[in-house]
């Protein structure tokens, strides 16, 4: 994913042949948030990489809301 998906992993839905790509990421031990869902890179990089930034900013909040527990 890159320098701005560094952290985050893909789903590869039906072994990798899906046209879509859920980001996420694991929160707890049996705790994962998908942070968002786009498409596949190599079909549409700019939209690829726009869900990967909109995946980080959601982890930050999430992040941050956690840290004020």
């Amino acid at each position: 994913m890159g320098e701005e998906g560094s952290g985050l992993r893909e789903l590869r839905p039906r072994r990798g042949k899906s046209r879509w790509r859920p980001i996420y990421r694991r929160i707890e031990q049996k705790l994962f948030a998908i942070l968002s869902i786009g498409p596949e890179a190599q079909i549409d990089k700019a939209g690829y990489d726009q869900v990967a930034r909109l995946a980080r900013r959601r982890l930050a909040r999430l992040e941050k809301a956690k840290e004020k527990e």
